[in-house]
């Protein structure tokens, strides 16, 4: 029963070749716009990239409590996800870490399904492999890459400068 969302997303899937290609293009961008436009990094790629990208989102049922695997980039269809302590509902997104290299600059925050959630999900390597074939969008996705590189590495400077104050004001207080 809780499967069925997930069976109707492949009916779609082996549905969509059977209309002329230019359909297949407006079809997909139409269906898939909330999430394609929500995710700041993919704004900005070529309409083939969105569609690639929307047709290799692989589904994923999530049953209450279970935790969605790291490294992902993931999309809700249908249920609630407790994320970085805000709830995710239909149509919204977790996951951007998957465009980062070093694993220090991801959140350190696992998805946990509260009710039956339907996802789809998208890999590194996949989304890797897409746009390797576009170089304006390999070129977009780069400078994307490094600009939350940069804000991240950011903020883990700020957290170690401040452990390392905190720590140092505790030294100072024990030596009074």
């Amino acid at each position: 029963h809780q499967q069925k969302g997930v069976q109707l997303q492949e009916d779609a899937k082996r549905a969509l070749p059977r209309i002329s290609p230019v359909l297949q293009v407006e079809v997909v961008l139409y269906i898939h716009r909330q999430w394609l436009g929500s995710i700041w990094f993919i704004r900005d790629l070529e309409a083939a990239v969105k569609v690639r990208l929307a047709m290799s989102m692989e589904p994923k049922v999530l049953a209450p409590g279970e935790v969605a695997p790291t490294r992902m980039l993931y999309v809700v269809q249908r249920g609630k996800v407790m994320f970085n302590g805000r709830i995710l509902s239909r149509g919204m997104v977790w996951g951007d870490d998957i465009i980062l290299q070093d694993s220090r600059y991801c959140l350190p925050c696992l998805a946990r399904a509260i009710v039956y959630t339907d996802l789809t999900q998208l890999s590194q390597a996949k989304l890797s492999e897409i746009v390797s074939t576009y170089p304006a969008s390999r070129t977009s996705l780069r400078r994307s890459t490094v600009r939350l590189a940069f804000r991240r590495h950011i903020v883990v400077k700020a957290r170690e400068k401040s452990a390392r104050l905190l720590k140092e004001s505790q030294e100072l207080g024990k030596d009074q």
